[in-house]
């Protein structure tokens, strides 16, 4: 886990703002913040800026977000990226 030392309320705000931002952008029923959308670390990226992917069902999704705060408040935005591909079917070998 990469928010395990420090001030943890700026990164945390920042990762829930990503993971809303691509909760909207996605607007499928079912889809869970904690299973589905995964937010690569990004901590001392100096553009505030970083990667974040929608895994659900057989659907593996880009996206590339950036980030600011002012007054208190952190805001985020997420461009979904052409890299589409669908997961590979499970298959059983008899």
């Amino acid at each position: 886990n990469y928010l395990k030392n420090g001030d943890l309320v700026k990164p945390m705000s920042v990762v829930w703002c990503v993971k809303e931002s691509l909760y909207k952008a996605f607007a499928t029923q079912g889809l869970s913040f904690r299973q589905h959308i995964k937010v690569v670390p990004f901590l001392g990226s100096p553009e505030n800026e970083g990667v974040a992917w929608i895994h659900y069902g057989t659907s593996v999704k880009k996206y590339r977000f950036s980030y600011f705060s002012f007054e208190g408040f952190t805001c985020a935005y997420a461009l979904k990226e052409k890299f589409q591909r669908p997961l590979q079917e499970k298959r059983s070998f008899s």
